[in-house]
């Protein structure tokens, strides 16, 4: 039964996929502006002009294009690109991958390591006075915004510290320690405001958790306070905060673009601008498809999840 409801999870998430490919394809197709006029320029030869547009497959109706872009994606074949003609669109992906997945994995480890300590120490000593000083803080920490995170760093370790480098020069083939060191302000910029925000969750749901029935048997029961709240209340905890870590990732693989920007790394987020702005259709519309994939594929993973940790949200769905 396990096994059937992951596979109905399989297939809707599969559905997903094509909506979102055939919405990708449409919003792209009502865009203004045509991308063999930017390549050629307005006053171009109209010779020139159709020779490229059969070329890049444009002449064909809307329905033949999106249909055999999906062949195309059934096979790993995003399409080439417009603005870099020599290169695919999954080349090109795949150059720009590992830069944009070391930020999103690292901030994501450091945000798990350190909040979910950080909310179960606020949990244990919520009846304290500072308590209420340090909430206070996580909720300015979350709502500060990234960019303006970045400008305080960049001011702080690169001007004046001068200990990290402004803007990013990543080539881990020739330079990984430099690399390295460009992507550590990214990676705080990302942390400090991730990291109050799971800590605060989690200590509000460790403080509900706490104070139901099933905590006093286990008191009852002699059971230390440390030990209630490891095997108990924070397993517990844990099924409600798996929602904001999997936004958390959501919003790491979404808000690189941002950040790379701002420090200027050559990531998907860089890589997408580019394409926006030279209105590179088949690398815009990959660069977007990773994205959703990638968010139905954390989606997938986090339903998993909450049937891994608690038992009766798999019997419900067996039910179902």
């Amino acid at each position: 039964m396990k096994s059937l409801i992951y596979l109905k999870k399989f297939f809707s998430s599969i559905i997903t996929i094509f909506i979102v490919s055939l919405i990708i394809f449409l919003l792209f197709e009502s865009l203004p502006g045509d991308p063999v006029l930017i390549r050629l320029g307005i006053e171009s030869d109209p010779i020139l002009e159709a020779r490229l547009r059969e070329e890049l497959g444009l002449n064909a109706p809307f329905y033949i294009r999106f249909f055999k872009w999906c062949f195309q994606l059934l096979k790993g074949d995003l399409g080439n690109s417009f603005s870099y003609s020599s290169y695919t669109v999954v080349e090109l992906i795949k150059s720009r991958f590992l830069t944009t997945f070391i930020i999103t994995i690292s901030t994501l480890v450091i945000v798990l390591v350190t909040s979910i300590p950080l909310g179960t120490i606020l949990a244990k000593n919520h009846k304290f006075k500072t308590f209420k000083f340090l909430k206070v803080f996580s909720q300015i920490g979350f709502s500060i915004p990234a960019f303006w995170t970045a400008i305080v760093l960049m001011y702080i370790f690169s001007l004046k510290l001068k200990l990290l480098p402004t803007l990013g020069s990543v080539n881990w083939n020739r330079y990984p320690i430099t690399s390295l060191k460009s992507l550590i302000l990214p990676i705080l910029t990302l942390s400090i405001s991730k990291v109050p925000l799971v800590s605060h969750y989690l200590c509000n749901s460790m403080i509900e958790e706490s104070s139901k029935d099933y905590v006093r048997v286990a008191k009852s029961k002699g059971l230390n306070q440390n030990e209630i709240y490891k095997k108990h209340i924070l397993r517990n905890s844990l099924i409600s905060v798996i929602t904001v870590i999997g936004m958390i990732t959501i919003y790491l693989i979404t808000g690189t673009i941002v950040i790379e920007n701002v420090f200027a790394l050559p990531g998907l987020g860089t890589l997408l601008m580019e394409g926006i702005s030279r209105k590179d259709y088949p690398l815009v519309q990959g660069i977007v498809l990773y994205i959703s994939f990638s968010v139905i594929l954390i989606n997938f993973i986090i339903d998993i999840m909450y049937s891994i940790i608690d038992p009766r949200i798999r019997k419900e769905g067996e039910k179902r």
